[in-house]
């Protein structure tokens, strides 16, 4: 009997704790708003790149004989990448050079030998007409005086009006080999011809030299030794030494968020745990209509050592930022329906729904601008209450 009295003891305390426990109000987390920055931002996805990046490629056809840098070479600007066989083009250059040579001594010799003989012909025709001349006045008394024969005189007249026109041809003669005249004219078209047919054999002899305008580093090889090379064909791809720029494209709905000089923080998949600066510095005027996307440009404000080109990089940009009177996180945040955000609030401990006006929305908190004061316990978790039931609060710490 007593043994029964006392199991029936035990089990009616057990009945009278569970019952407790039963209507015990659970436990609930909540945090109160507070005070703070509220901070916007967008995340994208990028590519690590250059102010510079060149394709190089030959204008002319031929065969490659050598190539001198491999993918990951530095590079200087005019070095020799690449060379093809150049055996004809040097034949040309040797070719111009002579004709070049040729017309210049041509031009020389009109200065040093046809000028001066040409003003000495010149003179020598201006005597013979003074003689000429001479020579028929001293014989006109003796053609007065019937001493000289019509024949006679007729040939003295003759030898005036002869030696007037080899005067006139001589100097002629004179000013064109002149500066400015048609022979000196015609030799100097001769000399610029000449040298106009070396520079283009020059330049032919360049053309199977493929050199760099920049300095930086091969990307990309796609030629050998060996190789039949075509006009306009990629054969090197260099990007230039400084890594100094993110290009990404932002789909068509994020371009009104963006501006030039907001700043950023990237990471590139190499190294996630490390991050560094980088400056809004280019928006594309238009949207590409194929793909609506954006293109922008980041300037990396100093950029690290191990950047390599075409990296991936996750670029996360602060694109608005303000000091709000009051933050919650947005986890705390109901929508019951599109546009009527709620949360729970423990009041005398019990849940009740209360609507809120928000203002930015952050990665993790939101600004309210109603609804909620300083000392309101927000239920950290609606998901775990719901409106009317009873609960006990227990104030989480956030960082």
């Amino acid at each position: 009997m007593v043994f029964r009295i006392v199991v029936g003891g035990v089990i009616l305390a057990l009945v009278v704790a569970g019952g407790y426990w039963f209507l015990q109000p659970p436990v609930v987390a909540v945090i109160r708003p507070e005070s703070g920055p509220v901070s916007e931002r967008l995340v994208a996805t990028g590519r690590v790149s250059s102010n510079q990046r060149v394709n190089l490629g030959f204008l002319v056809v031929g065969t490659v004989i050598a190539v001198e840098v491999d993918e990951g070479d530095v590079v200087q600007a005019g070095q020799t990448l690449v060379r093809l066989e150049d055996a004809e083009a040097q034949a040309m250059v040797r070719l111009a050079e002579a004709s070049l040579q040729q017309a210049q001594a041509q031009f020389d010799r009109l200065a040093q030998v046809g000028q001066p003989e040409a003003a000495m012909n010149a003179v020598q025709a201006e005597a013979n007409v003074n003689l000429a001349r001479r020579e028929l006045e001293r014989a006109q008394p003796l053609r007065r005086d019937g001493f000289l024969s019509d024949a006679e005189w007729q040939a003295r007249q003759d030898a005036v009006d002869l030696a007037d026109a080899r005067r006139q041809v001589t100097r002629q003669e004179l000013d064109s080999q002149q500066a400015g005249g048609s022979e000196y004219r015609l030799l100097d078209a001769q000399v610029a011809a000449a040298q106009a047919s070396l520079d283009q054999a020059r330049a032919t002899l360049a053309h199977s030299r493929l050199t760099t305008p920049i300095v930086g580093r091969v990307l990309q090889r796609l030629v050998e030794a060996g190789d039949v090379v075509q006009p306009g064909v990629t054969l090197l791809a260099l990007a230039g030494a400084d890594l100094n720029r993110i290009e990404l494209s932002l789909n068509e709905q994020q371009t009104g968020r963006i501006a030039v000089n907001q700043s950023a923080l990237v990471s590139v998949d190499a190294y996630p745990d490390r991050t560094f600066a980088a400056t809004v510095s280019f928006i594309g005027p238009r949207i590409d209509p194929q793909r609506a996307i954006l293109p922008v440009r980041l300037r990396i404000d100093d950029p690290p050592d191990y950047l390599k080109a075409d990296m991936t990089a996750s670029v996360d940009i602060q694109i608005a930022q303000i000091s709000a009177s009051l933050t919650l996180p947005n986890s705390t945040i109901v929508y019951l329906e599109p546009g009527l955000p709620v949360v729970f609030v423990l009041e005398d401990g019990v849940v009740v729904q209360r609507q809120v006006t928000l203002g930015m929305t952050g990665d993790d908190r939101v600004e309210l601008r109603e609804g909620v004061s300083v000392g309101d316990r927000v239920v950290a978790d609606p998901n775990t209450v719901r409106p009317g039931q009873r609960a006990t609060p227990q104030e989480l710490q956030l960082p």
